[in-house]
């Protein structure tokens, strides 16, 4: 079972604010009843900048605020160390971790970066995997690679699963369920693989959202209601298959599409439905 006290688990991403600064994110997010908070990581500031921006302050805000962040959403891709890319990732990588164990967070957000060979990108992300595992046990931080572009396909998906099976202990899956309807893939297929490939074992993180298809190659998001995804159904067959506590976080990527509707709006009614899904 997913968790006693579902209601508690319900959060949302920084994402659907790149208006607002950290610090109105997270007042946000009390005036909702929100205590734990999933926060976008970038260079260009939206929300930490982990370049510049101080951690200890972070961390005194948060703790007068009573908010605690739960995952640090990164934009770092898991490249081969020995290569010029794939070095530059591997230093944003040791910045973040040392970020994360500042602020007291113990997972963050990467993703598997695709190099147009299957095998040759798990070959990447495992050499990734190995160079980081040491300091990732060390401060007690796990990886979660997101179902996102080519690994929201499930014959991508697969070797991803392989990969963080292989490194259970320091590396996992954020679960975009959206992300992989959205790639064309079918549901059943979905919890099919869940089940036996058990992915279902290396989840720790979920995000929700819900869209539209407005032709053969665009989309839009939309209310939870409104959407193809059966978050409801998507949830429930969560809750009986998951094997430990999972935050659930609302991603309304306002970020990337500024035409989507107001989050002070969405956001709340994402939290209202989620909670009539898990009553």
């Amino acid at each position: 079972m997913l968790i006693d006290k579902y209601s508690d688990l319900i959060t949302f991403s920084s994402i659907a604010y790149p208006h607002l600064s950290l610090r109105e994110v997270i007042k946000k997010a009390k005036k909702m009843n929100i205590r734990s908070l999933e926060i976008r990581v970038s260079e260009d500031g939206i929300h930490i900048n982990p370049d510049k921006d101080d951690p200890e302050k972070i961390k005194m805000f948060l703790n007068n605020e009573g908010v605690k962040i739960i995952l640090l959403s990164s934009y770092v891709r898991a490249r081969d160390p020995e290569t010029i890319e794939g070095a530059r990732e591997f230093t944003k990588m040791i910045r973040l971790i040392d970020l994360a164990n500042k602020l007291s967070v113990n997972r963050v957000r990467v993703f598997a970066y695709y190099i147009g060979d299957i095998y040759k990108t798990s070959e990447e992300v495992k050499r990734f995997i190995e160079k980081t595992r040491d300091v990732l046990i060390e401060r007690d931080i796990r990886i979660l690679f997101e179902t996102h572009d080519y690994f929201a396909k499930i014959n991508n998906l697969i070797h991803l699963i392989k990969i963080v099976e292989r490194y259970n202990d320091v590396a996992g899956i954020l679960f975009d369920p959206a992300n992989i309807i959205l790639a064309g893939e079918d549901y059943n297929d979905i919890i099919n693989i869940m089940k036996m490939l058990k992915l279902k074992d290396h989840i720790y993180h979920i995000h929700i959202k819900n869209f539209v298809k407005t032709s053969d190659h665009d989309y839009i998001y939309v209310e939870p209601d409104k959407g193809v995804v059966d978050i409801c159904r998507i949830i429930e067959d969560l809750r009986e298959i998951l094997v430990r506590p999972v935050y659930i976080s609302i991603e309304w990527e306002k970020l990337w599409r500024p035409e989507l509707k107001d989050p002070d709006y969405i956001i709340p009614l994402y939290i209202r439905y989620l909670r009539g899904c898990l009553d």
